[in-house]
């Protein structure tokens, strides 16, 4: 079990404090560096927000858009496919125009029939 504390020393350094098991940590960051650099969980949310809208994108145009199907081929329940297709703001169009699927009128060998 963790907790987490956030200070400022005086020489407007940020210090973030974690105990676990009863041990302090210490971590100190400088305002610039902050700055130019986004934080871990910033970095995480976008990597993951993408790989879910790409994920996802993919599985519903392999299913050609029917969210009752694509929950079921990749194992989530229809509601929390609905409520993840919201949070990331997706539309049908966004699945079912020419642009989102590349090659959908090319023969197998990706030339236009």
């Amino acid at each position: 079990m963790s907790t987490r504390a956030r200070t400022t020393s005086g020489a407007g350094r940020a210090e973030t404090r974690r105990r676990t098991f009863g041990c302090a940590v210490r971590a100190t960051a400088s305002p610039s560096s902050a700055s130019s650099t986004p934080s871990f969980a910033d970095a995480k949310r976008k990597v993951v927000e993408s790989f879910e809208r790409d994920y996802l994108l993919d599985a519903l145009r392999r299913n050609g858009g029917n969210v009752s199907q694509t929950a079921q081929a990749i194992g989530m329940v229809r509601q929390s496919l609905q409520q993840k297709i919201r949070e990331l703001d997706l539309r049908s169009e966004d699945w079912s125009s020419m642009e989102a699927h590349p090659g959908a009128d090319r023969d197998g060998r990706g030339e236009r029939k």
